[in-house]
């Protein structure tokens, strides 16, 4: 389990990292195929869709070092499509952390 704290302020994080962030993302949504549907994006990257042109009075966004989703839970009811997810997240290099 990671035991880092997260970082107090903006000048804490890395701008590098959270656009690796982004990409990751985007690597997410290509392993879920159709069900990326059933994603939702949470956490420290919501904020660079909700307000992708930031204000010229508002500071930018701090950023983020990961990336949190949420699954709908009908993908884990239905059919083999857990498996199936699993499979694909694999093979694009996420493993599996407990």
């Amino acid at each position: 389990m990671a035991t880092e704290l997260k970082p107090r302020t903006a000048a804490g994080y890395d701008q590098d990292v959270t656009s690796a962030c982004e990409r990751t993302l985007l690597t997410l949504l290509s392993a879920f195929g159709t069900l990326k549907e059933t994603l939702r994006l949470v956490g420290g990257l919501v904020p660079r869709y909700l307000t992708p042109a930031t204000p010229p009075d508002v500071p930018m966004h701090a950023g983020t070092s990961d990336v949190d989703i949420v699954l709908s839970l009908e993908v884990l009811a239905v059919g083999n499509e857990y498996a199936s997810l699993a499979e694909q997240l694999n093979a694009r290099g996420f493993n599996r952390w407990v």
